[in-house]
């Protein structure tokens, strides 16, 4: 038997082996050591969560290279595990994926090696079994000469003993810390900033910055020039201030007085924007009225009267309109108050009141009225009211003046003369319940999703309708057949008034289960396929991820590349199976076993007779 070194699996010749083929298994090996000091690639399949490399024996794999770099497209990190796990062995792995997910290198249960999109690491196992552990070379590194001739990332602390030069771009995801006193400069001038222990900076030359950004107090002792001047904090002047050009005050302006030589604020042109931190207060003086104007035309006004606060529309039969943004449709129109019908409100989307409504009508005329369409025969469309037993009464109206159904508290019920009656919720989370007796005790629901719901509160599972009658009798059918002891339907199924199937009582305690299978309605192609499909068959116990539940059966995704048409999928992309449809296919293999017993009778017979 032949035997290969851990490291590089190449084949060991024991002396006196392998007599005329030496040659071509020692050419094998250097041709396998060339491969060790090559670059490779492996791809990952698509979206892998693990992937496996090997170093074959005695032939090449990807993992025997020196470089290894992982390609494909990752949509999560991938554990990458490198085998056998008795290789001790160096590699410079790339993760080249694309998706922008990390590679992690494993060869056991012992430490791995993370490898970010993109880099490259060097990367060595120790071969110690099922314990196997993965080292980042590089993970420390002390180099006492280090050149770099592009640019350089720290991600981690980094300490440096002598001068530091850079020709390219310093990156830095941390603090820069310089010791107490020490300096930073230039080749030419190499105190230029220095800074104290107490966080003092000095500057040897002027400062010039794009930008400047200071919280605190700045001290000039000789001639400022700012063309543009942002200033956060507080600014103290004991003279005039004069501004040719713009002032920004980023923290306010804090005046004492402004006097204004008129009785007007103009803008040539544009907007006027008054920002504040808090309450913006317009004081009216003894008038208290505040009045809006368009070119001169006084339209509305804000004004009170004794305690009152008053918005008032000043054009003749103008609506006072409230608009607002729905979902970034600006304009949209929420109330309008009719000025020229007495202030009638028009909600455009219906109203929400937090407490009782009251409307109060001096007369017998109904008190409230909502009007669906326009009929002027009609006192009212909807009519709540209450009487004087305290009951609620709502009252439906139909084409006349008179009640088409009523539901009280003393007597329910809902009628109309129309050929139908709709009854619902416009609420997505609401139901429709219906009760018996004096209470009303909920018997049955209708879901918001379209559920019926008997004897239950709750959704007893995917379907349309579910029932409970108590928790161990489950759900009674009851289908009275008038003494027939057998043969009857029960129910029959109908897809476009044609019978496609029935439950039938086959005795007096039996049912049998029937589908459509008449010979007028089908196109017979050809016999099913028998032991070609059993033998095929892979039947495994499992548990259902649900609940853990242990059962038995077959997988729908392989039954589907046998009997295709046994199999299911719903909207969601699960797949169901209709195990009937294997029927055929076992009657089919018990012929064919049937007749592979016949032959084999036969040929026992003719060997006992000779």
């Amino acid at each position: 038997m032949a035997t290969y070194v851990n490291d590089l699996r190449l084949k060991e010749i024991a002396t006196g082996d392998e007599s005329g083929t030496w040659g071509a298994s020692t050419n094998t090996n250097l041709e396998l050591i060339a491969e060790a000091f090559s670059f490779g690639t492996e791809a990952i399949t698509t979206n892998a969560d693990t992937h496996t490399t090997t170093i074959a024996d005695g032939s090449t794999d990807p993992g025997r290279s020196i470089y290894l770099k992982y390609t494909g497209t990752l949509d999560s990190a991938c554990t990458i595990t490198i085998g056998p796990n008795t290789v001790s062995k160096l590699w410079f792995i790339e993760n080249g994926t694309s998706g922008s997910q990390n590679i992690i290198i494993s060869q056991g249960s012992g430490a791995n090696v993370t490898v970010p999109p993109g880099d490259t690491k060097a990367i060595y196992s120790d071969g110690a079994g099922s314990g196997a552990a993965m080292v980042d070379a590089f993970a420390s590194l002390n180099v006492v000469d280090l050149k770099v001739e592009d640019d350089l990332t720290v991600t981690d602390d980094a300490t440096i003993g002598g001068t530091l030069g850079v020709t390219g771009i310093v990156t830095l995801t941390d603090d820069l810390i310089i010791g107490d006193g020490k300096t930073i400069g230039s080749a030419s001038d190499v105190d230029a900033m220095t800074i104290a222990s107490n966080g003092q900076v000095t500057f040897t030359q002027t400062l010039i910055g794009t930008a400047l950004d200071i919280s605190g107090d700045i001290d000039v002792d000789g001639t400022t020039n700012l063309d543009v001047v942002d200033i956060d904090g507080a600014v103290d002047m004991a003279s005039t201030l004069a501004v040719g050009g713009v002032v920004t005050a980023n923290a306010g302006v804090v005046v004492d007085n402004i006097t204004i030589d008129g009785t007007e604020i103009d803008l040539s042109s544009g907007s006027l924007t008054i920002d504040v931190a808090s309450e913006t207060i317009i004081d009216s003086g003894s008038s208290g009225v505040l009045k809006l104007k368009h070119s001169g035309t006084d339209y509305g006004q804000f004004f009170h009267d004794s305690n009152n606060m008053f918005i008032q529309s000043n054009i003749s039969d103008g609506d006072i309109i409230f608009r607002g943004n729905d979902g970034g449709s600006a304009g949209t129109v929420a109330l309008t108050l009719d000025m020229s019908a007495a202030g009638a409100a028009a909600f455009n989307a219906g109203a929400t009141f937090g407490s009782a409504i009251t409307a109060t009508q001096s007369s017998a005329a109904t008190a409230a009225t909502f009007k669906v369409g326009d009929n002027s025969a009609q006192v009212a469309n909807v009519v709540v009211s209450n009487d004087a037993d305290t009951g609620l009464n709502l009252g439906v109206f139909g084409s006349s003046a008179g009640t088409a159904g009523m539901i009280s508290a003393s007597d329910a019920f809902i009628t109309t003369s129309t050929t139908e009656l709709n009854v619902g919720v416009n609420n997505s989370s609401g139901v429709i319940k219906f009760g018996i007796g004096s209470t009303a005790s909920e018997i049955t629901r209708i879901t918001s999703d379209g559920h019926v719901l008997i004897g239950t509160t709750t959704n007893q599972g995917v379907g349309g309708i579910s029932f409970q009658h108590n928790a161990s009798a489950g759900v009674n059918i009851q289908q009275n057949m008038d003494g027939t002891s057998g043969g009857a339907e029960l129910y029959v199924f109908r897809r476009n008034s044609t019978q496609i199937g029935s439950i039938n009582q086959s005795s007096t305690n039996a049912v049998t289960y029937n589908t459509s299978s008449d010979a007028r309605l089908k196109d017979v192609t050809g016999s099913s396929r028998g032991l070609d499909v059993i033998n095929n068959l892979n039947p495994v116990a499992y548990n259902w991820k649900a609940d853990n539940h242990a059962d038995e059966g077959l997988i729908a995704q392989e039954v589907e590349k046998l009997v295709p048409n046994a199999v299911n999928q719903d909207g969601d992309g699960y797949y169901s199976m209709d195990y009937s449809k294997l029927v055929t296919h076992l009657v089919k293999g018990m012929q064919e076993q049937q007749e592979q017993i016949e032959s084999l009778k036969s040929e026992i017979e003719n060997l006992k007779e000779k």
